[in-house]
């Protein structure tokens, strides 16, 4: 009987070892305290502002009193500048032009193109056409 009180039994019976990493999640735990923190900061910058309220009179502080100036607008009024000069010197250019347009010279083109038009039409016409006229 002692032989099988001492006998070990086949069959791993016991729990499965337990790893810490397993159980406790760092990353978790870093992305839920950077969460307190932003939520504290938060409030912290809430209560400056009700306390300054409480201490003042409570006017609104939606004015801004700083004056919004740009680094380059000296280069983008030049450079407005130098556009509008180049604009006027194309317009001036355009207005001083001279038209291309010879209506002498379409009429007797016209003209030709008439003739060659009657010699290879199969009608003759003896009158003036009016849709050519």
């Amino acid at each position: 009987m002692s032989r099988v009180r001492a006998a070990k039994p086949e069959v791993d019976n016991k729990p499965p070892r337990i790893f810490l990493h397993h159980h406790v999640q760092m990353k978790k735990i870093q992305m839920e305290q950077e969460r307190l923190a932003v939520i504290e900061k938060d409030n912290r910058l809430l209560m400056e502002k009700i306390a300054h309220i409480m201490r003042t009179r409570g006017a609104v502080d939606n004015w801004n009193n700083c004056l919004l100036r740009s680094f380059n607008s000296s280069r983008r009024n030049r450079e407005i500048v130098r556009i509008t000069a180049e604009n006027q010197a194309i317009h001036k250019r355009i207005q001083d032009s001279k038209p291309n347009y010879d209506h002498k010279k379409w009429e007797e083109e016209w003209k030709a193109t008439r003739k060659y038009l009657q010699n290879t039409s199969s009608y003759h016409t003896l009158a003036k056409d009016k849709r050519m006229g």
